[in-house]
């Protein structure tokens, strides 16, 4: 790391509240450089610290550099987290190449203080106001609200219940009606005519984190904990994509309960098998986006099996090109697993691919192995280069 690189470090950490709050993670290429402000809001972004030629931390010299609002504990509301947010957009938008990362955590930081005095007040004048009420607190709140029966969740133990008429497709969090909302106008692979450019285009980020989980169907093998630690553990990353294997009707309910999944703008793509009730299925996918809509999605059939589905979401790298996204779980059989993949490989019609999910099948199954083998120059084996026993996020940069 440069000197001049390791005092502007030292400057930005300067403007933070604690040390603690400054934190840089080591990758191969890059350094992530994390920042948290007040009401648990980080300001990330990646750089390339042993470049000689990087003089400065400056917007032509980092990649990534995002904002995220890391729990949903503070006191921060909604509409005061989206307006933080924007302003941080339109700060981006207005820079140029030569402006510091320093002066736009600066005026951040300021913009958020704004609003620390504003709810400061808020709370002193609410505090008064529900003096003379506080013992009637509770009733007030039982005899004057509404209830919207279609909504109501039913808590039975540790179980929750829900009816949202949902349906297959793609669904988005709206906040004002505090609804999942189906997306309309979506459209199919087919459909999708990669000349025409997208109205409004939502690229994958250049350093983009996944996460592909099985997390079991079986609702007999402690359930509750495990569907507790699996959201505490995405919660914590809020990864860019999440692929996830046998989803139970359970598990999607009190996953769409989650406050970190609403106020994180994800978007949510839901196969018929979840919303079957029918144990008997272990094939349900779910894939889920923060911050970017697919450009296009189809779930298709398997070729052996009708009844298996899968999901494949195309996204857009940038104006010119694609890359779509394959969430599967396939077959226990060596042999379906095997034929399977080889029709798959022989359907993508498309330059740019990635599958993701769970193959049934390691390093050491020679049948699954040779296919791949087959097809060293179409596909990569991605997994070989970044395989880790301890790691089941994987990282890695879109280029």
């Amino acid at each position: 790391m440069t000197k001049n690189i390791t005092d502007e470090l030292h400057l930005l950490r300067s403007i933070l509240h604690s040390d603690d709050h400054f934190q840089i993670r080591l990758s191969e290429d890059f350094n992530q450089i994390c920042l948290k402000l007040d009401y648990d809001i980080q300001i990330s972004f990646f750089i390339d610290s042993n470049n000689p030629s990087i003089k400065s931390i400056t917007i032509n010299n980092i990649h990534d550099l995002r904002i995220d609002k890391l729990t949903t504990k503070s006191s921060l509301k909604y509409d005061q987290w989206i307006n933080i947010r924007d302003y941080f957009n339109k700060l981006i938008q207005q820079s140029n190449s030569n402006t510091s990362i320093y002066s736009i955590i600066q005026l951040i930081q300021e913009n958020i203080l704004q609003i620390c005095k504003s709810n400061d007040k808020q709370s002193i004048s609410n505090e008064n106001a529900s003096t003379s009420i506080q013992k009637f607190h509770g009733a007030d709140l039982i005899y004057n609200t509404k209830i919207d029966h279609s909504q109501v969740l039913i808590l039975t133990g540790n179980e929750i219940t829900e009816n949202p008429n949902l349906i297959q497709g793609m669904y988005h969090f709206n906040q004002s009606t505090n609804q999942w909302n189906l997306c309309s106008n979506v459209l199919s692979l087919s459909s999708d005519d990669l000349k025409i450019p997208s109205i409004d285009p939502m690229y994958i980020p250049e350093h983009c984190q996944f996460v592909t989980w099985n997390i079991f169907s079986s609702e007999d093998f402690y359930s509750n904990e495990r569907y507790k630690e699996i959201l505490k553990t995405l919660k914590s990353f809020l990864p860019d994509i999440i692929c996830l294997q046998e989803v139970t009707n359970n598990f999607l309910n009190i996953l769409l309960d989650e406050i970190w999944l609403k106020e994180n703008n994800y978007y949510i793509i839901i196969t018929r098998n979840i919303l079957d009730n029918n144990q008997n299925k272990s094939c349900r996918e779910l894939m889920l986006m923060k911050n970017i809509r697919p450009r296009a999605f189809s779930i298709c059939s398997f070729h052996l099996s009708k009844e298996k589905e899968y999901i494949i979401a195309r996204f857009e790298l940038n104006s010119k090109i694609t890359i779509d996204i394959i969430n599967l779980h396939l077959y226990k059989s060596n042999e379906k697993i095997s034929e399977e993949l080889e029709y798959l490989f022989k359907q993508m019609n498309t330059q740019n691919y990635m599958i993701i999910g769970d193959f049934n099948f390691g390093d050491e199954d020679l049948i699954e192995e040779n296919i791949i083998q087959k097809y060293k120059y179409q596909i990569h084996d991605l997994w070989k280069d970044i395989y880790d026993n301890e790691e089941v996020i994987l990282n890695f940069n879109i280029r």
